[in-house]
C-alpha cells in the first residue's frame, strides 16, 4: 500500500483504485464512503458570502450640531459612533506581511459626523513605529509608507461621477501631513484637485491621530439623513524606522473591509449612512 505524506498523511485517490490497496485499507478498517465535506453548490454560495462579508458592514455618520476644528484633536468626537481596524483584519495582497499581534501593535478607531456642509473623519492609530520618509513632493507615493486611505462612493446616492478615494500620509519628512487623491474622478493633490479638503495629525503616545474635513460638494450630493455612500478605509504600515528618502518600506496592509484588491474593487466597499 502507498500513502502519500505532505505534512500529513493521506491516501491519494489512485491508490484507492488500486485493489491491492483497497485490500489493505480494507483490513485496517479504512470505510470507503462519500465525503461529508463535498463542496456541494450550497456550500459554495455560503462561503463566498462569508468571505465577503465585510462589504456588508453599515458605519453610520451622526449629525453634528458641533463646529467641527480640524487640528488633529478628535474629543470632539465623543458622541460619535466608532469602528475599530485591528490586527486580525489584514488585506489579501502580495507584497504585504499579515500582522502578527503577539508582536506588533497596529490597529486604529475612527469616527464619522456630518453637518449640512461637510462630512467629518478622524482616526486614531496605534502604531509603534511612525515612519516619515516621502518628501511633500513625493505625496502620490503614499502606499510605500505609513499613510490611510478614505474610500467614498456616492454611487449609492445616485451619483456616478465623483468617487472619491483620498490617501493621506500624517508626516511627510517635513512633518506635515500630505493629501492626495488617486484612481479617482479627479486624480491629484488635494491643493489643486480639491482644496477646500482640511487635514489635520498630530503625534500621540501610541501613534498618531488624523482628522479631516471633506465638502459635501465634491461628492455631488446634498446630504441629509439616510443618504447612503460607498465607505471603506484603510492603513497602510511601515515598521523601518531608518527608511531612507522615497524608499518603498510597506509591510502591513489593514482595511475596514479586509478583501482582496479593495482599493479598486468599490462593490467590496461597506455601506456609510448618514443619520
Amino acid at each position: 500500500m502507498f500513502i502519500s505524506e505532505e505534512g500529513e498523511k493521506y491516501v491519494k485517490k489512485e491508490d484507492i483504485k488500486n485493489k491491492y490497496a483497497k485490500n489493505s485499507l480494507k483490513i485496517i478498517g479504512f470505510e470507503e464512503k462519500k465525503s461529508e465535506y463535498a463542496v456541494t453548490p450550497d456550500y459554495k454560495k455560503e462561503f463566498e458570502k462569508l468571505m465577503k462579508a465585510p462589504s456588508q458592514k453599515i458605519a453610520i455618520a451622526k449629525k453634528t450640531n458641533k463646529k467641527i476644528i480640524i487640528d488633529g484633536n478628535i474629543d470632539e468626537y465623543s458622541d460619535s459612533n466608532k469602528y475599530t481596524i485591528d490586527e486580525t483584519m489584514n488585506v489579501p495582497a502580495g507584497g504585504v506581511s499579515k500582522v502578527d499581534p503577539k508582536k506588533q501593535v497596529l490597529n486604529s478607531i475612527f469616527y464619522l459626523l456630518w453637518d449640512d456642509e461637510n462630512l467629518y473623519f478622524a482616526t486614531n492609530v496605534s502604531d509603534e513605529y511612525i515612519v516619515n520618509n516621502l518628501t511633500p513632493e513625493d505625496k502620490s507615493g503614499f502606499y510605500r509608507t505609513d499613510s490611510i486611505e478614505i474610500y467614498l462612493d456616492p454611487e449609492k446616492a445616485g451619483i456616478n461621477d465623483k468617487l472619491m478615494k483620498l490617501a493621506i500620509i500624517p508626516f511627510d519628512t517635513q512633518n506635515n501631513v500630505q493629501g492626495t487623491r488617486h484612481e479617482d474622478s479627479n486624480s491629484g493633490a488635494i491643493e489643486e484637485t480639491a482644496p477646500e479638503i482640511q487635514l489635520a495629525s498630530n503625534k500621540t503616545n501610541t501613534g498618531y491621530t488624523i482628522e479631516v474635513k471633506i465638502p459635501f460638494k465634491y461628492l455631488g450630493i446634498t446630504p441629509k439623513a439616510g443618504i447612503n455612500l460607498g465607505f471603506s478605509t484603510t492603513i497602510h504600515n511601515s515598521n523601518k524606522k531608518d527608511a531612507a528618502k522615497g524608499e518603498y518600506v510597506r509591510e502591513n496592509l489593514l482595511s475596514w473591509t479586509n478583501l482582496p484588491e479593495i482599493w479598486s474593487n468599490k462593490e467590496l466597499w461597506g455601506t456609510l449612512e448618514l443619520k
